[in-house]
């Protein structure tokens, strides 16, 4: 495991079948808690790789990708619970 923007994360690869030779790229997210625990918080499946090497790549690209959303999700303003239809206008 990595350490990336506060988060600790794993890119792996799942064989798909012991007879075939592609790999399932894998992301995990985790985070550590105050206690020094290290929780799971995501777990990414992706497509089908024909190497371990390349799924495991992509699956720390699943990772990545997954924090950046959350963090841009975390800098948005919360939106008003007033819709525009609600607003009343004087009429001129």
């Amino acid at each position: 495991m990595i350490e990336y923007k506060g988060y600790l994360i794993l890119g792996t690869a799942l064989m798909i079948h012991p007879n075939s030779s592609d790999w399932r790229a894998v992301g995990i997210v985790c985070s550590k808690t105050p206690e020094g625990l290290i929780l799971e918080i995501e777990l990414a499946g992706g497509p089908v790789f024909t190497t371990k090497g390349a799924a495991e790549k992509h699956g720390l690209e699943l990772c990545h990708a997954w924090i950046g959303e959350k963090i841009n999700l975390d800098q948005v303003p919360p939106r008003s619970n007033v819709s525009s239809s609600a607003i009343v206008r004087n009429p001129v």
